[in-house]
């Protein structure tokens, strides 16, 4: 994977840890993107954002507080 200062762009994927959303996340980065994957699933979120050199916050989709603070750490990356 590239260096994260060579990534053209940072996309944020909610509910990507596993299924269709994971083939999302690996699709993005095979193509230069640095990704942010935000989930409940932490085991595999945190084993995803490893293999491709992401990043991880665990947030609830169904829970605005839960989501914004996902949110917000991503924009303090």
């Amino acid at each position: 994977m590239t260096d994260a200062t060579e990534h053209s762009e940072t996309v944020l994927v909610v509910g990507g840890a596993v299924g269709i959303g994971a083939e999302a996340v690996r699709q993005m980065a095979s193509s230069g993107r640095r990704v942010v994957i935000v989930d409940i699933n932490d085991r595999a979120g945190r084993l995803l954002a490893d293999e491709v050199d992401g990043i991880f916050y665990h947030g609830d989709v169904s829970d605005d507080t839960s989501l914004g603070k996902a949110i917000e750490q991503c924009a303090d990356e």
